[in-house]
């Protein structure tokens, strides 16, 4: 006889699933626990999003004392860290299985552990209640089954399901951030791609020294913090030139003390171990070729590669950079970047397509096509950003010393980027509000040229339409050399 209120049993887990300590379900759900445990003791700032875990949500002895630790120090205000949780559970824990929790734990996936834990805890508890029924009498066993019937109804697990409310509301609680402002994203392996002798290291030295000081890098704002800097390419006469150029281009009295170096090929193979004990907001790889040339040549070593460095991005909010450079030109040579979208001209990029297929971020540099007056433009920059889609171009002009010596980049701002002197000159002619007619006095052509000079001048962002046949000056702010 179906008992009223039962469901039906096909859709209940399997008990024989769980019973069996050795099974999958229990390793996951002990494996959670650690996660859980080891991310509190990293980073004792995520006790307020441990939600309404409690001791009987976890299933070893040794992790329920463990939290109830963390109950007791938070409860009377004792600083969490391993130091104090170690000597709070002295005697009962070995420090040992304490330490032990750090390894694997991704503080950035904690919300996703405490869910998960609770997820599991749900089910044991509905499995208890199953095996409690054979015991029970009618009355007992009809209040069981409605128990078990909320758990199942109500605590199902998500497997890693999330509705997008929710997730909207985890995005808010913590939104995005970025180690440069629009161009390089916290936890990110991003990729610049360039001809060799370009100026790709150059600019990668200018954006690491402008992260360390806090400098603004090409107008972007950045999140200030150290940064590691794998140099394989460059001589150290030629590390110490670029710096100082850039110090004193970028306007500081020395260099950051954060702009870390790194020469030695023979620690790349503890790059976890070296961003673990250095904590950089980014690491610049100069050049992936060097770095690890296997990974232009296999596509599933590239993939690999990214793979790793991405969990090493996430687990300590870092950005990597992989300077990386372009296959030799065919017998039509290279398309120009700026006239090209940026996904078709980055196919030029050595080696496997996992290289700037699934990197966060692609950057390519070239020199300004035959219509740009080269010794006004060092580079063009044009890239891809996932979700983002196209930025760019960006036109950045090199600034040189008074013994004509290069000292760093700036970005190309408003005239400027006409690339022509008539029309530069009717630009700084123009009223800040004009009309067609007054455009076309001042430029002195007809029509058509003076409707294409208009549109150029949206194009780059210098000129806007408010209405028909009226026009606007676009205030614009270059960046200094000092700001770069």
């Amino acid at each position: 006889m179906v008992v009223p209120g039962e469901m039906e049993r096909s859709s209940w887990p399997d008990p024989n699933a769980v019973n069996d300590p050795s099974s999958a379900i229990l390793e996951s759900a002990v494996h959670l626990e650690r996660a859980v445990l080891g991310c509190l003791i990293e980073q004792p700032s995520l006790w307020s999003q441990a939600g309404d875990l409690a001791t009987d949500d976890f299933l070893l002895t040794d992790h329920q004392q463990t939290w109830q630790a963390f109950c007791r120090l938070h409860g009377n205000g004792t600083p969490v860290d391993i130091v104090h949780l170690t000597a709070e559970l002295s005697g009962k824990v070995d420090a040992a299985c304490i330490a032990s929790l750090l390894d694997g734990c991704v503080p950035e996936n904690f919300a996703s552990y405490v869910r998960r834990l609770k997820e599991a805890s749900q089910e044991r508890k509905f499995l208890r209640a199953w095996e409690q029924l054979p015991k029970l009498n009618p009355d007992g066993r009809k209040a069981v089954l409605a128990q078990m019937q909320e758990l199942h109804q109500g605590q199902r697990p998500s497997y890693g399901v999330i509705s997008l409310p929710d997730f909207q509301r985890l995005c808010a609680a913590e939104p995005n951030a970025h180690v440069v402002e629009t161009l390089i994203p916290e936890a990110s392996v991003c990729m610049a791609v360039g001809d060799s002798g370009l100026g790709k290291s150059p600019w990668a030295y200018q954006l690491g020294m402008c992260v360390a000081s806090g400098k603004p890098f090409l107008g972007h704002a950045v999140k200030q913090g150290p940064v590691l800097y794998i140099d394989l390419e460059n001589g150290r006469d030629g590390i110490l030139e670029v710096t100082r150029s850039l110090a004193k281009h970028l306007g500081l009295a020395e260099v950051p003390k954060d702009f870390l170096l790194l020469t030695d090929r023979g620690n790349l193979d503890l790059l976890a171990a070296i961003v673990d004990r250095h904590r950089p907001a980014l690491v610049i790889v100069d050049s992936l070729r060097a770095f690890r040339p296997d990974a232009e040549e296999k596509a599933a070593i590239a993939a690999q590669l990214l793979n790793t460095l991405r969990d090493i991005a996430k687990k300590y909010k870092t950005a990597f950079l992989l300077i990386h450079h372009i296959k030799k030109p065919g017998e039509n040579g290279v398309p120009a970047l700026e006239d090209s979208p940026a996904m078709t001209w980055l196919l030029q990029a050595s080696g496997a397509r996992a290289l700037v297929n699934q990197s966060d971020v692609r950057i390519g540099f070239d020199y300004a096509s035959a219509g740009k007056v080269r010794e006004e433009v060092g580079l063009v920059m044009k890239g891809f950003a996932r979700l983002r889609a196209e930025f760019g171009p960006l036109y950045l002009a090199r600034n040189f010393d008074d013994e004509g010596n290069p000292l760093g980049y700036r970005l190309m701002t408003g005239p400027e980027l006409l690339f022509n002197e008539d029309q530069q000159a009717t630009f700084a002619t123009l009223p800040n509000r004009f009309a067609f007619k007054e455009a076309k006095a001042v430029y002195g052509r007809g029509d058509q040229a003076t409707n294409d000079f208009l549109q150029k001048g949206i194009r780059v962002g210098i000129f806007r339409k408010p209405a028909k046949g009226t026009y606007e000056k676009v205030e614009t702010s270059g960046v200094s050399g000092v700001t770069a």
